[in-house]
């Protein structure tokens, strides 16, 4: 990069300190910037990306926004916006559909996708950016629940395209460190953003799909086998 792109500035830390810390550090140390955007390394983008990505931002519509992404061979929608359901799961609107006339419309979004997103930086800070106790993982979902209680606004732009080489970096990492950080961080979201009367009305359906989610990422089969009630009384024939 250095070498091939002298004016661009690079910073190499020592140790991996998360998606959410390094997308922090990166804002902190842009020249007094106006907008920040993210893009992550696993991406490729069409020339008028960033023009498009920016504009809606520039003309005032909102102050955050997230691109259409395709799969890398262009075939397959990866996001078109997202949403979020009761317990906290982020949802990639249109994730491995055909990419359609419904996903070509501007519309508003829960959260812009950290792996291509734009946001006027003062927003940025008002919020507080990324929260680097989520790692990696859910941390877009929870910056834009932030943005939209702080009374800011986040749309999708499907002019704005670019294509993704789905986990291209998370692949490297084990398995299991992943499904922690999975089943972790939507809990973590919705006890920072739910107010008080709504987190303990969902808290019980929270914890059950969380274990619900646990279990079958660990990929047990023979789910019957952990039923108690099915387990004959000692000593029976």
């Amino acid at each position: 990069m250095s070498s091939k792109h002298p004016w661009v500035k690079v910073i190499r830390n020592e140790r991996n300190t998360g998606f959410s810390a390094g997308c922090n550090q990166g804002a902190r140390e842009a020249d007094a910037p106006d907008l920040l955007v993210f893009l992550n390394n696993d991406m490729r983008v069409e020339p008028d990306f960033l023009r498009r990505l920016v504009a809606p931002i520039v003309h005032g519509r909102c102050e955050a926004t997230t691109g259409r992404m395709l799969s890398w061979d262009g075939k397959l929608l990866n996001s078109a916006g997202g949403g979020m359901n009761l317990h906290g799961i982020g949802i990639q609107r249109g994730y491995l559909e055909d990419p359609g006339p419904e996903y070509e419309r501007p519309c508003m979004s829960l959260f812009a996708c950290g792996g291509a997103m734009a946001m006027d930086a003062k927003v940025f800070a008002d919020v507080g950016g990324f929260d680097e106790d989520f790692f990696a993982y859910y941390e877009d979902v929870d910056l834009g629940w932030r943005t939209w209680i702080a009374g800011y606004s986040i749309q999708y732009v499907p002019d704005a395209v670019c294509y993704h080489h789905h986990s291209s970096t998370s692949q490297r990492v084990p398995v299991e460190r992943l499904r922690v950080l999975q089943v972790r961080n939507p809990l973590l979201a919705c006890f920072k953003n739910y107010d008080d009367e709504s987190l303990a009305k969902l808290m019980p359906t929270m914890f059950a799909l969380a274990a619900r989610r646990a279990f079958l990422s660990a990929g047990i089969q023979d789910l019957d086998a952990y039923r108690i009630e099915s387990l004959d009384a000692p000593g029976s024939s």
